[in-house]
Order: C-alpha cells, then structure tokens, then sequence
C-alpha cells in the first residue's frame, strides 16, 4: 500500500514539475506554444505529461532500487527536464540551453548536499557524473562531428547532461537503448 501511494504521489509532483518547467521555458524562451488557462498544450505536451506521470509512478514504485534519497531527486530532476526538452524539440526543434544549465544547477545541489551529507557517496557522485557527462558527451560530439553536424549541437549537450545524472554506469546502456528504439522506429517509419 505505502509503495502505491509513495507512486501516486511522485507521479502527481513529477507531472506537476513537468509543467512548471514548460510552463517557465515557454515564457522565458518565448517558444510560441499554445496556452489554455495558462498551460502549455499540444498533443505532444499532454502525451509527454502522461508518460511522464506513469513513469515515474513505476520509479517511485521501485525506490528500492535507489540506493539513497539524493539519486532519486536527481532522476526527478533529469525525467521533467527531458519531458520539458522533449516538448520543446518536437515543437520547435530546439533542446534550449536554458532547461540543460538548470539541470545543472539541480544536479550541482544535489551532488553538493550528497557530499554535505555524506561525503564519500557524494565523491562517488561527483566523479561518476562527471565521467557519464564526459563518456556520453564525447560519442555524441564524435557523431556530431562525423555527420557533418547533421547531429544537433543541443544533442551533444543534452547527452552530456544526461550523463552527469546516469553516471558513467548507465549512460552508455541509455545511448544504446535510444539507438535501438531509433532504428526500430525508422524501420516502422520506412
């Protein structure tokens, strides 16, 4: 029962999260979506919305897999920033620079609490982020340099983001299953 809710709970602050943080790129970065009352809509904003939710019911539901507090705050963190990044690349085709230095920022703090708190995890935070940023960013600028900037520039940040909050441990197995469910859906699309 306490897993359910604990789920429940994360689901409906992480949506919550998810449209703050659109709600703030859309007027800060003057992306032009579409508001009613206020609220960022388009299909892909509430698709985005919803798996948002529903994922992290299934995160919050299975926090025994994070070994501590500040590595699920990280990944609420990451989850609504790509949501928000999501929305705004399917919309106007940009991933702005101004979501990826918050999520910095956020991962900053939380690593700087972890290392407060308890100063050999957050090491251990630290300098597996910063090799998963490394990792993830270097095969990503290797392909952004090897398509002839066909690649995004904000892809190569983005992973490198990405990388900070998966660490060097699984930015490698998201690159992966990312590319996979990309040739999946260009085989559906061919």
């Amino acid at each position: 029962m306490a897993v359910a809710i604990s789920g429940i709970c994360g689901a409906v602050l992480a949506v919550a999260l998810y449209y703050m943080g659109l709600w703030a790129a859309n007027r800060g970065l003057c992306l032009g979506l579409q508001e009613k009352n206020g609220v960022p809509y388009s299909a892909a904003a509430l698709v985005t919305g919803i798996v948002t939710g529903l994922g992290w019911g299934v995160i919050c539901g299975m926090e025994r897999l994070y070994g501590d507090w500040s590595a699920l705050i990280g990944t609420m963190f990451l989850i609504c920033g790509l949501a928000v990044c999501n929305v705004t690349d399917i919309e106007r085709h940009i991933i702005p620079n101004a979501v990826l230095k918050v999520l910095l920022l956020l991962w900053i703090a939380v690593v700087g609490v972890t290392v407060i708190c308890d100063i050999e995890s957050g090491m251990a935070l630290l300098f597996g982020g910063l090799a998963g940023g490394l990792a993830g960013g270097a095969v990503f600028m290797l392909c952004y340099l090897l398509s002839k900037k066909q690649l995004g520039a904000g892809d190569v940040k983005l992973v490198f983001v990405m990388g900070v909050y998966l660490t060097g441990q699984r930015i490698m197995g998201a690159v992966f299953y990312g590319v996979l469910f990309c040739c999946i859906y260009s085989i559906v699309q061919l």
